[in-house]
């Protein structure tokens, strides 16, 4: 790879990070939205809508992450390396290419942080409410499971029936 080359994909890398920054941007902000959702005790079952958004978010940046890799690759190369992660790159490039990778590099570290947080509050979040869900439903199958019947049944003027167990109690 000659330098000017090497110049291109630097410059293709940069442009690449930055879209990757726009995309993990907008997918805090939906992450934000789904804790924001969850906090205000709507159902987990009005989230379909944001998790199809994320789904479409989740692999657009897939498609951008592979991009990137395939850059490293062709970087590493450059450098008669098999693979070099991306602050390996950025420690062999000289100064004037290392300031604006480095703050790029640290805003994606920054995004997925916040990524990470808003999406592990929100599993808690589901969680607590899907456990919820299951105290509510125990305590009304334990309803349900004893039926009074007040009818006249095989000589028995009242008998509490167990649906459950269907026996006489």
């Amino acid at each position: 790879m000659e330098e000017m080359d090497m110049t291109q994909h630097l410059n293709n890398l940069e442009d690449l990070l930055k879209r990757e920054i726009a995309m993990l941007e907008r997918i805090r902000e939906l992450e934000l939205e789904k804790n924001s959702f969850l906090s205000e005790n709507k159902t987990v079952m009005d989230l379909s809508p944001l998790n199809s958004r994320m789904e479409l978010l989740l692999k657009e940046e897939n498609l951008l992450e592979q991009r990137r890799e395939a850059l490293l690759r062709e970087l590493s190369l450059y450098y008669k390396s098999e693979s070099l992660t991306l602050l390996e790159i950025i420690e062999k490039l000289p100064v004037e290419r290392k300031d604006s990778l480095t703050e790029i590099r640290k805003r994606l570290q920054i995004l997925t942080e916040e990524i990470k947080s808003y999406n592990e509050l929100n599993k808690i979040i589901i969680e607590d409410v899907l456990k919820l869900v299951g105290y509510a439903l125990d305590h009304f199958a334990q309803e349900r499971s004893l039926e009074i019947d007040y009818g006249k049944n095989k000589g028995q003027s009242k008998e509490c029936r167990s649906v459950v167990l269907n026996t006489v109690i």
